[in-house]
């Protein structure tokens, strides 16, 4: 992007749909700031990483999540989130969420209840992750109904086909929706709440998943990545240490938030807890460099002030920016340390790969599916349930994969001979 091209975003832009005339001159002035900071560093020309660059400059100079920003740093990243949309999409906005209705707090109407007795039968048999998308999908209904004072026998193939009409979000997340709000309303039927099975007029949504394999990093990148954090700060010290785990075990980034002084043998060398995402245990050895970076944080990392115990139930790693001192430390925290470095180590190819932490997952499972390792043995590594899950690393595994080439079957036609005489 130009920066001509900004500086007439920034004085020609007046309407931007979901923003306010305030958010939108708020967003004007940080954008200049912007434009004030590319022109002192002689960038004309930009894109995502000059963008994240001065994010990083301005306020990610000591921590970086975005929880924990203030409610000015918040808008400066969202300003600059709505001009990286205009890069990727050529709209200047931003994405905006689903907000789930408090269905407890609601007393319009008696269908609400209706809401509620589904939202706890289902609570039973499935996680509470699954319960908020549940929660997200009926908001979409209910907020449906509410503005167009429609009850939900009321509903027809007309309404229910417009549910997400002006939504901008994507085809896969409205197919999931129409999904949950379709079993809720087939609910309602088998619970004789209403007369017929409103489920059919949901319109079906072709949705096909298109295979994509993996990212993954390369022992040289994971070592650039380790190398770039400053050991000499205390920060350095205990991002050193998450990451170091992360691509030593492969563990989610959940476990890291959750993981406890109390879960180490320190005579041993060893480490013991129960995995968030799938309950499954981990019991391994810690490798001499992780276990001496885990103790060197802790020595000169971690806040151990009596007062400072206080804030936090023993986590292993803490947040260290002013203010939030000694408060556990959250997944996304993770994933923000995880992004920071693999910028700032200049990883090639970075807006074609996916910056998450898992990507070092699979990078573990497969340099040891690489170096011959069993699928079980990759399965206790990565604490999966089911070895079925496990198998999905090893499509990673190319040179594995040309064993199985099959040979290709002889086409004997006469069309292709008589093709071939005219050629």
């Amino acid at each position: 992007m130009d920066i001509a091209e900004l500086k007439k975003i920034i004085d020609k832009t007046t309407v931007i749909d979901s923003l306010s005339v305030y958010s939108l001159n708020c967003y004007r002035t940080y954008w200049r700031k912007l434009y004030e900071w590319l022109t002192a560093n002689n960038i004309y020309n930009f894109g995502e990483t000059e963008i994240h660059k001065y994010l990083e400059e301005t306020i990610y100079k000591t921590e970086y999540s975005y929880a924990e920003l203030s409610r000015k740093q918040k808008t400066i990243a969202l300003s600059c989130n709505a001009l990286i949309n205009y890069i990727n999409t050529g709209k200047i906005g931003r994405k905006s969420f689903i907000q789930p209705v408090d269905f407890d707090a609601q007393n319009i109407g008696n269908e609400v209840k209706y809401y509620k007795e589904f939202l706890q039968s289902v609570s039973f048999r499935i996680k509470p992750q699954s319960t908020r998308i549940y929660k997200y999908a009926l908001s979409i209904l209910y907020r449906y109904c509410l503005n167009h004072t429609l009850s939900l026998s009321e509903l027809n193939y007309f309404h229910l086909s417009r549910l997400f009409d002006g939504s901008n979000l994507s085809h896969k997340t409205i197919y999931n929706l129409k999904l949950y709000i379709k079993i809720f309303l087939q609910w309602l039927f088998f619970n004789s709440y209403t007369t017929q099975d409103l489920s059919i007029f949901i319109p079906r949504e072709k949705y096909i998943k298109e295979e994509r394999l993996p990212t993954t990093f390369t022992d040289n990148e994971v070592k650039a990545i380790l190398k770039c954090i400053d050991r000499g700060t205390a920060l350095g010290r205990r991002d050193f240490a998450i990451l170091l785990c992360i691509a030593a075990y492969g563990w989610r980034i959940s476990d890291i938030a959750q993981l406890k002084l109390e879960y180490i043998n320190w005579r041993n060398q060893t480490i013991s807890f129960n995995q968030v995402k799938t309950g499954e245990p981990i019991h391994t050895k810690l490798e001499p460099l992780v276990f001496n970076a885990i103790v060197d944080y802790i020595q000169h990392g971690r806040p151990n002030d009596q007062e400072y115990d206080k804030l936090n139930s023993g986590e292993l790693f803490l947040l260290l920016s002013e203010g939030n001192i000694g408060k556990p430390l959250r997944p996304h925290t993770v994933e923000n340390i995880f992004y920071k470095y693999i910028r700032r180590a200049g990883i090639s190819n970075l807006s074609n790969r996916r910056h998450g932490c898992h990507a070092l997952r699979f990078s573990l499972a497969t340099r040891m599916i690489e170096n011959g390792a069993d699928i079980r043995d990759v399965k206790v590594v990565l604490g999966h349930k089911d070895k079925s899950i496990t198998f999905n690393y090893v499509k990673l595994d190319i040179s594995r994969l040309k064993q199985c080439n099959l040979p290709m079957v002889p086409c004997i036609s006469p069309f292709y001979s008589d093709l071939k005489k005219v050629n």
